[in-house]
């Protein structure tokens, strides 16, 4: 997926991006792919998305995810350094 688009009201960075990442896995399933690497820009994103146990794991829209990763035979994500996305990656 090579750009986003989405009205989300008021929510985190975070929630925003991994909207995103459900949108698209939900997007690839539907097409018919099952195996899919995911690059992502914020390290927590990658962080959140691949924890395994956890309070984390209370949120909706990580659950969702999981489950769709779960309907496709292999779903690797990956951390790209990006400069301009520092102070995001920090907080």
């Amino acid at each position: 997926m090579l750009g986003y688009s989405r009205l989300l009201g008021s929510c985190s960075i975070l929630n925003a991006e991994l909207s995103r990442v459900f949108e698209g896995l939900t997007m690839v399933w539907s097409l018919g792919v099952h195996r899919l690497g995911v690059d992502c820009d914020n390290a927590m994103e990658v962080q959140q998305t691949t924890i395994k146990q956890g309070c984390i794991n209370r949120l909706r829209l990580l659950r969702d995810i999981k489950s769709m990763c779960g309907r496709l035979r292999e779903v690797s994500f990956k951390y790209i350094y990006n400069a301009a996305n520092q102070l995001v990656d920090g907080m």
